[in-house]
């Protein structure tokens, strides 16, 4: 039973240490969420990201994931905002995205 929890369970792809620090300071630096950093590094898909910057970056550098943190808390505070300037992009056009 054992070997099949083993054989189920998904491998999550690990980064670099220097790599995921590189990163994560290109994340603060250009205030870029999970999704845009995605983009950003091909090779690396989104959840890859999200578990290295929770799981190990704390270990390496505990400043920069407070400062990491810090910004993904603002990101989650403004989403319902994005999704309607997106929502009201979608079905009015490009002038009325822009209003604030």
């Amino acid at each position: 039973m054992n070997l099949l929890k083993n054989i189920k369970k998904k491998q999550t792809r690990l980064i670099d240490d220097d790599q995921l620090e590189a990163l994560a300071k290109y994340m603060i630096q250009n205030n870029l969420s999970i999704r845009q950093a995605a983009k950003y590094s091909c090779s690396v898909s989104k959840s890859t990201i999200h578990h290295n910057i929770h799981t190990r970056l704390p270990y390496l550098n505990i400043a920069l994931y407070v400062q990491l943190n810090d910004m993904f808390e603002i990101h989650w505070d403004n989403k319902h905002i994005n999704g309607g300037k997106a929502t009201r992009k979608k079905y009015k056009g490009d002038n009325y995205a822009t209003i604030d």
